[in-house]
């Protein structure tokens, strides 16, 4: 009832006073809002009250009404008041504002620092790469495909010769069912020598074909390492130019 009272006699002394109608708006609505939540808090408190009991009537009314509200001195300085909050408020919002850059600015620094090391690192890594790539290469070139057939070419043809005296042994002698045991013997040491020759082809083979899935692995690796270099180097720049 006393904030209805109130707002009743702040629609009076608005009708009565015309010329500060405009200029007091903002401070009457601000000062009933108060009320408002004033009373909503303590309600239980003064409907028990004595002073409240006996309030009079139209006193609450009365001990708020602004004394000599259309001066312009009283104007100007309501005026100054509430000009006052609004830069302060504006004050205020630009001020989170700003700590809020400054953490951000802050944190972007530290994820510069971060990128920076985990740059110099994945220039290490493909560095180390690069001479592991260039040893392996050097390796093949040593044991490259001709190497391979100069090593083992003689011994092959050795044995093709050795196998031809065999069979013209064997052909010169057509009544012969059985070769003598020295004849045996030598075409045992031909055969052991010729699948030693084969295997050792083999593992060579197989060697050389290790080595180059051990190079094409890593120079798969190096180009990962290369697109996420790059990769950093662009979030780096985008970064920068943000900042």
């Amino acid at each position: 009832m006393a904030v209805q009272s109130l707002l009743e006699g702040l629609k009076g002394w608005h009708s009565h006073n015309s010329q500060g109608q405009l200029l007091f708006h903002g401070l009457i609505v601000l000062n009933v809002r108060k009320l408002l939540l004033i009373s909503r808090l303590n309600f239980s408190l003064f409907s028990f009250h004595p002073l409240f009991l006996v309030w009079p009537s139209g006193a609450l009314e009365n001990s708020l009404t602004p004394p000599l509200c259309g001066s312009p001195s009283n104007i100007g300085a309501l005026l100054s008041s509430v000009c006052e909050v609004q830069w302060e408020a504006e004050f205020f919002t630009l001020q989170d504002n700003n700590n809020k850059l400054v953490a951000a600015l802050r944190e972007a620094n530290a994820n510069v620092e971060q990128w920076k090391q985990q740059l110099a690192a994945y220039q290490e890594e493909t560095e180390a790469l690069r001479q592991r790539v260039a040893e392996l290469e050097t390796q093949r070139g040593h044991n490259s495909s001709s190497d391979i057939r100069k090593e083992t070419c003689p011994a092959l043809e050795e044995l093709e010769q050795l196998v031809k005296a065999k069979d013209e042994v064997s052909s010169c002698i057509p009544g012969v069912s059985a070769a003598p045991l020295g004849q045996k013997r030598q075409n045992t040491e031909l055969e052991r020598r010729l699948h030693l020759a084969e295997q050792s082809l083999s593992e060579t083979l197989s060697e050389r074909e290790k080595m180059y899935q051990e190079v094409s692995k890593l120079a798969e690796i190096m180009d990962m390492k290369i697109f996420e270099l790059s990769e950093l180097r662009q979030d780096l720049a985008k970064l920068v130019e943000s900042n």
